[in-house]
């Protein structure tokens, strides 16, 4: 599933960084070193283990810049894209149009599908569907301000959201209803039988 998820962004990134538990970086780093990718530990949190992923950027730059400091070690013009392994489904349109929308001037851009089931909250009944989006990944994002919204150690569970946090522009563009999230272990079969269908396609 990591390679699937790696593959479209090595088809659009300059550089890609693969954060991976501390016990897999050996096997995995000599597995993808030859397809180009960078593979580092993570944190103990999805948001440590992102800025795990930004200090190795940083140290490829030749910068010792720090998370404690607000001088970042990245160009202006500089595009992060933020992917969860978990979306093994994603494809080199959706990499592209999110590092297109962030190039236009978003601060961050993150896919995003309509939600199809009736939702009601625990306490307050039905709920309005028709603004609701489910967020996807991969999330684009202006380099400075993803290092901005990192400073001090916040946590949550997108990127997206700490950059709103910081005043920055998050923009929503189309994502795919099959870049499914593998949750469960049905989510595996399912994911599974997607990728044979689209290695069939692709012959």
């Amino acid at each position: 599933m990591l390679w699937h998820a790696l593959e479209p962004a090595l088809s659009v990134c300059d550089v890609v960084v693969a954060v991976v538990p501390e016990k897999l970086v050996g096997s995995l780093a000599c597995e993808l070193a030859d397809k180009g990718v960078l593979v580092v530990g993570g944190g103990a949190t999805r948001s440590e283990s992102v800025r795990c992923g930004l200090r190795a950027l940083a140290d490829l730059l030749g910068e010792s810049a720090s998370l404690r400091t607000s001088d970042t070690p990245f160009d202006s013009r500089d595009v992060i894209v933020v992917h969860d392994a978990a979306r093994p489904l994603a494809t080199d349109e959706i990499f592209r149009n999110v590092i297109l929308a962030v190039q236009d001037g978003a601060d961050a851009a993150v896919p995003a599908i309509e939600v199809s089931d009736t939702i009601r909250h625990q306490s307050q009944g039905l709920i309005d569907r028709s603004s609701l989006r489910a967020v996807q990944t991969p999330q684009a994002f202006k380099a400075e301000k993803l290092w901005q919204a990192h400073l001090d150690s916040p946590d949550a569970t997108d990127d997206a959201t700490l950059v709103e946090a910081i005043g920055g522009e998050v923009e929503l563009v189309q994502g795919d209803p099959v870049n499914l999230k593998l949750t469960h272990q049905m989510d595996l079969a399912v994911a599974e039988t997607l990728l044979t269908e689209r290695a069939r396609s692709l012959k």
